[in-house]
């Protein structure tokens, strides 16, 4: 059964694994991807904290200023073997011990709109550090942040969370600056307190239909605690970091099968960590770790589709790493390496169930050599809704400029030379790892169930470790390296509206290929995450996490951590105030009581602590960077008309599903037409009967509500006498569950009528007389109307049943598009879903055959047009039907769209050599057509 996500949801596709635009079922490689909604409701304030949520990853902390997560194994407590990308920046260090962790820190999780986690080595899209994998954040756009928000958040151990943020600008220009800080006193018994303030910005610019623009600048300063209690090698204080980075971003789209792509970035940080050495007899000895690092990275790629099954991405660039620290390299001069890189991936759709990926990142860095990671990954669709990949995968890590040039030198107080302690000789080789995988995705609608699953078999050698020279000297050679084998899987299901339940599982068999280290940072045997996420009655939720572990090694196996679990507990309430939303949250972490973090040698205690987020927005609906036009109300009701008066002291009771997205739109829009007193209340609960006395009407925003309005009417029909008013649902959400409702209920649909669409089709593409339509089980009953106007407008209809099984989708699409000229979706989740969506609209361009939609998101994945229906009008046209109501006594006839936007990807159109139509023109002929 449709619902009003059909209309609304966004097209779900990836960019981190290819650098092409792919559904999940065509990534050549597992992908977790982490939405805002589960971002918010994880509870976490960083981001190696939100990676708990990804199958695969160990998450914890040598303290709480420096989170650790790692994947598969705990052999990269730095982060240095993983890359962590920002808007396509990347945050690694290559000075002194190098990695991600400082990067990942000083993000604010406020500003994510997405998180997606390549699950295993991708160097062939990113070249070196990709080697375990790929976290690209993507920030929110800032036409999605336009007005105010306000983040305070305070508990125990010192949390203190500060988030400000402000966005403005129109859908030509828009902007956002934020400001936040960050405070707590970290892990028990340890000096770990964090004081962190950043400054962010981002602006992007649509410059013409070809050209867009995006800058992004930030600012951050760091001081946290370090050091261990009572150790002269290590000993307690405060380590400052300053960072700041610039990031530019232009694309060029001169048509929807080419783009091009140009990247700058470049970031720089100073690290402050020093000390006077306190041991007997060395009293005095200055022992410095500050550097200064920066990054230049410059980037060109060039997409574009040869041929019919074939679609291409390469690209050049060169990166520089570079630092400046005499106490770590002993010479004032700056220490620069760089890497000249070329790549290439590509896409070929062999047949329309295969599809086979092949990338190869090649380069040469100014220290090690010439180097080239190729990946080979061949997907094969069972079903539209089953996919199994194969693959085989190389990637590999630069060493750092700590590891190839160390020369750490000391001297007394008086001046004179004591010691060296790492020397390196520069001979170290890049460490290198093959990676084979079988992986699945499953998708179970009925269920409302999606299975990901990766089985993985992991071969790394060439690690680069320090070894003793004697006595304190040390350098960086190539040892061994380890295998690792294994299972990794995640479940997410929706057994019913507002349940979320997810598990994450690995099982993992590692060996190390040197036996002296037999014990040593070894992973647990198996890992898990099990998540329960609940919304409540009146505007309340529940989250519940439990992650857990087998015994496991960080580092030495004198030091190894005993299997354990933890809880973690979040409630949250939700509120309203006309266009201000905020939330008042309660977040207990590790509700099962203190545990042991990273080492069991030395107290290293994550506390049980409780902390309050709140938060209050004002933010505006995203204004569309789409053309598109609307056209006034049948029966006179005007968009921009005036608002709806009321003066009566009846009320409304609306029924919402929630109060976000297209429901929270329409919500807003109510608000500002419903003037008099606010005859109306707003609840997400679930409906239960009210005296008539109270309510003279129920209104309900979405299908959920109805559906269980439905139930409770069926089971309590006296206790329902007042009218219904159904809004935001398909047509045939409402029919199949709208049948026993009070007497005098109506609804208003989200449809456009059939009619409307074949108008719109011969307005914009007159000379294509033949209408291809697949039909399934929610679109059937649109076929008698849909025939009646296309025999008056003289157009021919090529029709294709989907019978309750879609395995033979793809086999009916193909036949309908060899006789027809333009092809029409109309709503059936069994045809149009994330599983196929992205394959419908391949398979119609290569076919050069326009698609005409209903939802405004397919246009912006690659269908030509979209005639749909905006929150602005539901809510016009839900007025005029509540005011008729008071009126005359009665509601209206069900009834589907009274009036409709139109969309046009203007890409898409110039490239099947359509004339992108005059939005004013057609916003003429429409409105004088259709009534």
């Amino acid at each position: 059964m449709p619902t009003e996500a059909d209309f609304f949801g966004e097209v779900p596709t990836v960019l981190t694994v290819s650098r092409l635009a792919q559904p999940l079922q065509d990534t050549p490689g597992a992908v977790t991807v982490l939405d805002r909604e589960w971002i918010r409701r994880s509870g976490a304030r960083t981001l190696a904290e939100l990676l708990r949520l990804v199958p695969g990853y160990l998450v914890s902390g040598y303290n709480g200023a420096n989170p650790v997560a790692a994947y598969h194994a705990p052999v990269d407590e730095l982060g240095t073997r993983n890359l962590v990308l920002i808007d396509g920046r990347s945050v690694y260090s290559s000075t002194y011990l190098g990695g991600t962790l400082h990067g990942m820190y000083v993000l604010s999780l406020e500003e994510i709109e997405r998180i997606e986690v390549l699950r295993g080595s991708n160097s062939a899209a990113f070249g070196a550090n990709a080697l375990f994998g790929v976290i690209n954040v993507i920030t929110r756009h800032p036409q999605d942040t336009m007005g105010g928000t306000v983040s305070l958040t305070a508990g125990e151990y010192g949390i203190r969370d500060v988030y400000v943020r402000h966005g403005w600008g129109d859908a030509q220009a828009s902007h956002r600056l934020s400001v936040a800080q960050r405070h707590d006193h970290g892990y028990r018994f340890v000096n770990d307190d964090t004081r962190l303030n950043t400054v962010k910005w981002r602006s992007d610019w649509r410059l013409s239909a070809e050209h867009d623009l995006m800058l992004a600048a930030g600012y951050a300063d760091s001081r946290t605690g370090d050091g261990v209690p009572a150790d002269f090698d290590n000993p307690e204080r405060d380590v400052q970091r300053r960072s700041a980075y610039l990031l530019a971003r232009w694309v060029f789209q001169p048509s929807i099968d080419e783009s091009w792509q140009g990247t700058f970035s470049w970031s720089e940080e100073r690290a402050t960590d020093r000390f006077i050495y306190q041991r007997p007899g060395l009293q005095g000895v200055v022992i410095d770790f500050g550097n200064q690092e920066r990054r230049l990275h410059a980037e060109i790629q060039h997409q574009f589709r040869a041929g019919q099954h074939w679609r291409w991405v390469w690209g050049v660039g060169l990166n520089e790493d570079s630092a400046l620290s005499p106490p770590l390299f002993f010479r004032d001069s700056r220490l620069a390496q760089r890497d000249w890189r070329l790549f290439v991936n590509a896409e070929w759709a062999l047949a329309p169930d295969w599809v086979l990926n092949a990338g190869l990142f090649t380069g040469r860095h100014s220290h090690t050599g010439s180097y080239a990671t190729p990946r080979f990954m061949i997907n094969h669709h069972i079903t539209p809704d089953h996919t199994v990949r194969f693959g085989l995968a190389s990637a590999q890590r630069a060493p750092t400029l700590f590891e190839q040039f160390a020369d750490v030198r000391y001297f007394r107080p008086d001046g004179s030379f004591l010691t060296r302690t790492f020397v390196s000789s520069g001979q170290v080789r890049p460490e290198r790892l093959v990676s084979r995988e079988i992986s699945y995705l499953g998708r179970f609608p009925a269920l409302n169930l999606v299975w990901d699953a990766r089985l993985y078999d992991e071969r790394f050698d060439r690690e680069i470790d320090s070894f003793s020279l004697g006595g304190l000297q040390r350098d960086f050679i190539n040892g061994q390296g380890f295998r690792t084998q294994g299972l990794e899987y995640q479940l997410r299901w929706q057994p019913m509206a507002g349940t979320h339940l997810l598990w994450n599982h690995n099982l993992n068999r590692f060996r190390w290929d040197d036996p002296a280290k037999v014990g040593q940072r070894t992973p647990p045997r198996q890992f898990w995450t099990l998540g329960w996420m609940q919304e409540l009655p009146h505007d309340w939720s529940l989250a519940l996490w439990a992650y857990g572990r087998d015994e496991m090694a960080w580092r030495r196996a004198n030091s190894a951590l005993d299997a354990d679990y933890r809880i973690d507990l979040r409630i949250a309430r939700a509120l309203r105030w006309g266009t201000t939303r905020a939330e008042w949250s309660l977040t207990v972490q590790s509700l099962n009581g203190d545990r042991q973090e990273f080492l069991s040698s030395r107290p290293s205690t994550f506390p049980r602590r409780a902390f309050t987020p709140c938060m209050w927005s004002s933010e505006v609906p995203r204004l569309s960077r789409r053309r598109w036009l609307a056209w006034p109300l049948a029966g006179g009701l005007l968009l921009g008309g005036p608002a709806v008066g009321w003066g009566q002291p009846a009320r409304v009771r609306v029924w919402a599903a929630e109060r976000t997205g297209a429901t929270g739109e329409v919500l807003e829009h109510l608000g500002r037409l419903w003037d008099g007193g606010q005859p109306w209340e707003v609840s997400t609960d679930s409906p239960t009967p009210l005296p008539a006395g109270e309510v003279r009407l129920h209104l309900t925003l979405g299908v959920r509500p109805l559906a269980e309005l439905a139930v409770q009417v069926q089971r309590q029909p006296t206790a329902w006498s007042v009218p219904v008013l159904a809004a935001l649902l398909p047509e045939a959400a409402y029919v199949a569950v709208g049948r026993s409702l009070p007497v005098g209920s109506s609804a208003i649909w989200l449809d456009q009528p059939p009619e409307r669409f074949l108008a719109l089709i011969q307005r914009v593409m007159p000379r294509r007389r033949r209408v291809g339509v697949l039909l399934g089980p929610a679109s059937a009953p649109l076929e008698p109307a849909l025939d009646r106007a296309a025999a008056e407008r003289q157009l021919v209809l090529v029709k294709a049943r989907v019978q309750e099984e879609a395995a033979n989708l793809f086999p009916l699409l193909r036949n309908v598009l060899s006789e027809s000229e333009v092809l029409l979706a109309l709503p059936d989740p069994m045809i149009y879903n994330a599983a196929t969506l992205q394959n419908i609209l391949i398979a119609t361009y290569r076919q050069r055959i326009p698609m005409v939609s209903y939802a405004e998101s397919h246009v912006r994945a690659g269908a030509t047009f979209s005639l749909h229906t905006t929150p602005l009008q539901v809510a016009r046209q839900v007025a005029a039907a509540v005011q008729g109501w008071w009126a005359q006594g009665q509601l209206p006839a069900p009834a589907r769209a009274a009036s409709g936007a139109v969309a046009v990807n203007d890409q898409v159109a110039r490239s099947l050599g359509l004339d992108v139509p005059d939005v004013e023109a057609l916003q003429r002929a429409l409105a004088g057509e259709i009534r």
